[in-house]
């Protein structure tokens, strides 16, 4: 999960949204919909992860 965070940080420079501080400027729709799942899915649980393991 850990490993994820940098590619998921590195996406987002492509992402369509304007949100994040580094921007390409060819940016892809797909990203913003991982992007998202992302968001959604990735960082509950890695907080479950480390909560069990603590």
């Amino acid at each position: 999960m850990v490993v994820g965070l940098v590619f998921f940080h590195a996406a987002l420079v492509f992402d369509t949204r304007d949100d994040f501080y580094v921007k390409n400027p060819e940016t892809v729709d797909a990203t913003m919909i991982l992007a998202g799942l992302g968001v959604v899915w990735a960082m509950p649980v890695l907080l479950l992860i480390s909560g069990l393991g603590s």
